[in-house]
This record gives C-alpha cells, structure tokens and sequence, in this order.
C-alpha cells in the first residue's frame, strides 16, 4: 500500500516528562500495516534536519522509504502536542513542502492495493488526489491536515476544509474525528454528520469519538462500534492513524466493514497506553481482543 504525507518530528509533552518521537499519520500507518502483513511504501518530504534514525527505525519494520525526499532548504514538519493539562493542545514549529503531483515518479504508487492519504498540516496536493481517484485506485483519506490552521502563536486551531465536498466523491473511506467532522460540515449530532458526508459520494464513513468509540457509515447503515477501555491512557498521538490502517487492512483482507471497525476500535485503544513509535499494537494483541471482548456483539444499530 502506498501512504502520502509527511514524515514529522513531534516533541510529546506528558505529565511525567517530554518525549521526542516520529511523527506523521504516515508513521503509525505505515508500520500498523507492517505489523498487520501488508507492504507499505510511504511518499513524503522532510527538511536538512530529518533524524536519519527514524527513517532506520521504518526500514527496519520493512516499511520502503524510497520515496522519502528531502528538501534542503527546510525544516522537517515539528509539531508540539502538549497533554500536560489533560487536553491535548497542539502548536508547530516548522512545515515541510508541499507533496505535489510531479514529486510522485511513475505509477507505481498508484498501481497498489491502496493509497492512504494522511496530510498533517494540508500538505498533499488535490491533483494526487484526484489522479488516484481517476485511475480507479482504492483510496482513504483523514482530513485532519486540512482542518488545521496555524495560529501566530504557533498553536494548531479547527478551520473549515472548503473542499471536502469534492474531495469525498473521489475517495472510497472518509475518516475524521468528530471534532474535525463537526468543522467540516458545520453540524453537531452524529448521525447527520455521517449522513452529510456520505451522500456526497465516498462509500465508508467513519467518524471517532474517543472513549465512546466510532460511527461507522455505508449504504443505507449507521452503526457505533464500541471501544474497550484501557487500563491506563498515556498518549493518544496516532491512535487515529491505527485506527485507520488498520480499517484499512482488514477490509481489503476480509470486505466486512463491521469485522473491521471493531478491530481498528480495538487496535487504536490498545495504542493510547503506550508512548511513541512502540504504541502501534501487535496482530496478535488485536486478535486476541477481538475474541476476548465479542465486538461484533456489542455494535449498535442507529439507522
């Protein structure tokens, strides 16, 4: 599979310290997807500063970055995530280029299983975008990157993603939290959301919601998917990254959107007890789980 957006240094700000660590929906996807069986190539562009170790730490988990570019003449995307009051509040230090359509060489990006688009900061060109959709490529997409804008104080705030509505037609799964999703469509109740974003043309909705788990839209369903809780929770950077990839994975394994959500609810809250790189959870531990808690049993129908 083949993952687009940027690699990040992220600096974790905890109650029991700071922690430097590899960033970026890329990473925790990409080595979610390892772990999981999948090849995964990720497509990216980092500045003169990127940390060579973490590109040793994704080749040695069989993650290709072979299309990792670096940009002399900038800075690695530097995010902040401060979780020391109990809220995550986010700031940037620095911003890579841009990932456009002529950084991408050939087709064999496109000729994958799946492209997973992952911008943190609104980095991936539309024309990407919209040339995967045209060649019939399965794709997904987190928003997140577009929603964000960057404050004078560095800080990370919600904006409207103007384009989502044309976006969502050209990819097959659409997953935001719900504070992005709230963003994104200008709604508040759930249900309305997922219905909003459906109709505009994407197959999968998948909405989280933290503790209370997700919405999982398609066809004519809306359905929650619980979570489990964990028995501690240290640091929730990338558990959407997880729950994504691993969405992904096992609905190119076994096409069944509901067996999938509850896998990647359990993956992603496996993941929030564990700081870094380290959090991205076993196959085993995910399986294990799943059996142990009887997901597919505890699903609610909305609609």
């Amino acid at each position: 599979m083949t993952l687009i957006g940027h690699l990040s240094h992220d600096l974790l700000r905890l109650p029991s310290g700071d922690y430097e660590s590899l960033g970026g929906a890329v990473a925790y996807a990409s080595l979610t997807l390892t772990e999981l069986g999948s090849r995964a190539t990720i497509i990216s562009k980092v500045g003169y500063d990127f940390d060579k170790k973490y590109e040793k730490i994704l080749t040695s988990k069989g993650v290709d970055t072979s299309q990792v570019f670096v940009v002399r003449r900038k800075r690695t995307t530097r995010f902040i995530n401060d979780y020391r009051t109990g809220e995550r509040r986010q700031y940037v230090e620095a911003v890579c280029s841009r990932i456009r359509m002529n950084d991408l060489k050939g087709d064999r990006w496109i000729s994958s299983d799946a492209v997973y688009f992952g911008p943190i900061i609104g980095e991936i060109s539309e024309e990407i975008i919209r040339r995967s959709s045209c060649r019939g490529t399965f794709s997904v997409i987190d928003p997140q990157g577009y929603c964000r804008l960057i404050s004078s104080n560095g800080r990370v705030v919600n904006i409207p993603w103007k384009a989502w509505k044309r976006i969502a037609r050209l990819v097959n799964v659409v997953k935001a939290s719900i504070e992005e999703a709230r963003v994104m469509t200008g709604l508040h109740d759930e249900i309305r959301i997922a219905k909003e974003i459906l109709k505009r043309g994407t197959e999968i909705v998948i909405i989280t919601l933290g503790r209370r788990g997700s919405i999982l839209a398609f066809r004519d369903s809306i359905l929650r998917v619980p979570t489990i809780s964990p028995p501690k929770e240290v640091d929730s950077t990338g558990a959407g990254d997880i729950y994504l990839a691993t969405f992904l994975q096992n609905l190119l394994e076994n096409r069944d959107p509901i067996v999938s959500g509850c896998l990647a609810s359990i993956a992603a809250s496996l993941s929030v007890q564990t700081i870094g790189l380290e959090k991205v959870p076993s196959r085993e531990s995910i399986l294990k789980a799943f059996s142990t808690y009887k997901m597919t049993n505890k699903v609610e129908v909305l609609v």
